[in-house]
């Protein structure tokens, strides 16, 4: 896993196609809170759901889905 900074940039899988940028806004041992950098929403969220590059996060979405990102 991982370690992530306050202001590192990081990417997300959402409903298990969508891959979105976030931006670490506060880091604990289990959590971060993110922002997406898109929207500007902001949400906490485990560290497990994280990827430091998008082609690592790109890894788990389903084969089917892979065309579309």
């Amino acid at each position: 896993m991982a370690q992530f900074n306050v202001g590192d940039t990081a990417f997300i899988v959402d409903n298990r196609i969508f891959l979105r940028e976030v931006v670490i806004k506060r880091a604990t041992k289990d959590f971060c809170v993110i922002t997406y950098k898109d929207t500007g929403a902001t949400i906490q969220i485990r560290h497990s759901r994280l990827f430091s590059s998008k082609e690592d996060a790109v890894k788990v979405i389903p084969v089917y889905y892979t065309s579309k990102v």
